[in-house]
Order: C-alpha cells, then structure tokens, then sequence
C-alpha cells in the first residue's frame, strides 16, 4: 500500500491492530522478527509493539467470544529504526499504515513525492 492520508476500504478486514502510543523493549522469551524489514529484535531491545485480533469467524467463535467479540492474535513488532520510521510517518499525517507495511519504502516514496521540490529546486551553498 502506497503512502495516504484516509484510509478507503469497505471495513472489511482480516484483522485489526492498535497503534502503540510510544517505545518499549521486547519482553518476550525469544527474539521476534521486525513485521517491516524483517530484522531481529531480541530481548530486551527497543522495539513497537502492535497488539492485533480480529472479529470471530465461525458459530463457534461467536458463542465463546460474543458476536462484538475480538479473538487476540500474536502481536507483531517492530525494530527502534522502523518503530522511529512509523511515528515520523504518523506525525506527518499519513495515518493508514499497517504494522506489515516496509516503513523503509513508504520513507523513500515520501521523499520521491514529498520533498521533490526541494531535492531539485534547492539552492547549494
């Protein structure tokens, strides 16, 4: 998905997450994978958090979790670098990104289309 101000989808989605607010370290058992580029981030780290769940899916799962209800699902993570990334992004406005999006090359489209101007316009001293 290419960098956006609003989000446009029908709501319909496999599931869901929760922006973190700030930092934290991962406290974990073992290390986790960046959900953005794929790095390692052990134990103790600074790391994002993004706690995810989705709606129930069969009879079953809406008897035990309600018809509401939202069944957790591993959270994903990601590493300081990408988590910086992200909230430079989010600061910016550009509020629809997912935590499994490569936060490196929506940075690079934002510079491509963003700063163009003064990439090519700007005086040299």
């Amino acid at each position: 998905m290419s960098l956006s101000c609003s989000c446009e989808s029908d709501g319909d989605f496999s599931w869901y997450y929760s922006v973190p607010k700030d930092f934290t370290t991962l406290q974990t058992k073992r290390r986790k994978r960046c959900s953005s580029c794929n790095t390692l981030i052990s134990v103790g780290e600074t790391c994002t958090q993004f706690y995810r769940h989705r709606p129930p899916k069969w009879e079953i799962e809406e008897k035990i979790w309600g018809e509401d209800g939202e069944i957790p699902l591993a959270s994903m993570h990601h590493c300081e670098s990408c988590a910086d990334m992200f909230f430079n992004l989010q600061e910016l406005g550009f509020t629809c990104i997912a935590p499994d999006e490569d936060v490196r090359k929506l940075v690079k489209e934002y510079q491509a289309v963003y700063l163009k101007k003064e990439i090519y316009h700007g005086t040299r001293t």
